[in-house]
């Protein structure tokens, strides 16, 4: 089990068209880098409109006490990538922007990616922001994706997978125990996005910003085709990244959890070990000891219920780029209708800690 949450932020056209600030430190050096090459003076101004919103969301979050860097990349280059787990590392993607940008042959972005990680009230959050310049109509250009989990479902230090595994199937046996867990962590959840949206437009004028989010239980061993017509973006916990697989750890253990354990199924997503969504199912659910639907270890069986439906694959989220590969209509107003836009001094937004547990920081300035 592990929760997504999606937000899709359209960044008012107007609050735009004035002066915006020029990014500085390590934003400064990833916008120069973007540049690095360009000639084009209107892909300059939508790389650097880019890059000032991506600091914008930036301070957002460090305000929030969220300051572990995981990923900065573009497109399918990364920057930098904290292969060991370390914690307040903005500095050393710094570094490493000054390193590694030699590597990278310059030219128009299509998408920008900044990756954090953060723990608070019990709960840990890996996210991802999304800056995309070519997105399809009716998706948002700035995109922010959160996967997260409660800490007990994650394999401690010291602990076997079998010794997790034990643990956890003897600490959810009841539904009385597995339903407050859920509603503890989707509450938690929840006003986390709340707290994150707020803090958002206080930050950057929006037009519109719509959140989703949804509880999702992974079904192994089940592979779907790929469809043409159809494709998802990859969520951050698929992203391979330092420690993630032990903190997600009791997602792949979840499905054989309720199998064995007898328990109601509702309100939930099921998804594939890919991340691929093929079946939602509502608030009357069905007992997951009644067929092999999540039983890992034998054929899927599609559960009875009516409120179970299957699904063709989540096309709520999809990929700009994927859309691009399979002709589908892009749209780059966004970006490359903001002419006319300067850089001018900083300015300090104020934003409000979400997390009483955690020590904010000072603005990323």
């Amino acid at each position: 089990m592990y929760l997504s949450g999606y937000l899709q932020i359209n960044p008012s056209q107007e609050a735009l068209m004035v002066q915006r600030n020029k990014p500085t430190k390590i934003f400064a050096k990833l916008l120069n880098v973007l540049c690095c090459g360009l000639s084009n003076p209107q892909e300059e101004q939508e790389t650097f409109t880019a890059v000032s919103i991506l600091q914008d969301l930036n301070r957002v979050f460090r305000q929030m006490g969220i300051d572990n860097v995981v990923r900065l990349a573009r497109d399918n280059y990364d920057y930098y990538l904290d292969e060991k787990g370390k914690k307040e590392d903005l500095k050393d993607a710094c570094q490493a922007l000054y390193l590694n940008t030699d590597q990278y042959e310059s030219e128009l972005f299509k998408n920008i990616y900044l990756v954090l990680e953060h723990e608070c009230e019990g709960m840990f959050y890996l996210i991802e922001i999304r800056i995309v310049r070519q997105h399809a109509v009716g998706e948002a250009p700035i995109q922010v994706v959160v996967n997260a989990t409660h800490r007990v479902l994650a394999k401690q230090d010291q602990e076997s997978e079998e010794e997790c595994k034990q643990r956890l199937f003897q600490r959810y046996q009841s539904q009385e125990v597995l339903d407050a867990f859920n509603e503890h962590c989707k509450t938690q959840f929840e006003l986390f996005l709340e707290q994150l949206s707020i803090n958002i437009k206080k930050c950057i004028a929006v037009d519109d910003l719509n959140v989703h989010q949804r509880l999702n239980i992974i079904r192994p061993k089940l592979h779907l085709q790929p469809h043409t017509n159809t494709a998802r973006q990859q969520e951050p916990l698929y992203g391979n990244y330092h420690g993630i697989k032990e903190r997600f750890f009791a997602s792949y253990l979840w499905s054989d959890l309720l199998y064995q354990n007898a328990l109601d199924v509702m309100d939930s997503t099921m998804v594939t070990e890919e991340g691929d969504a093929f079946m939602s199912v509502g608030t009357v659910g069905f007992n997951a000891g009644d067929n092999h639907a999540l039983d890992s270890e034998a054929i899927f069986e599609e559960p009875e219920g009516q409120d179970v439906k299957m699904i063709m694959g989540d096309q709520q989220h999809a990929s700009a780029e994927v859309a691009d590969e399979f002709g589908g209509c892009l749209d780059s107003s966004f970006f490359s209708s903001l002419d006319g836009l300067s850089s001018s001094g900083d300015t300090s937004v104020s934003i409000d800690s979400s997390c009483s547990s955690c020590s904010s920081c000072s603005s990323c300035s």
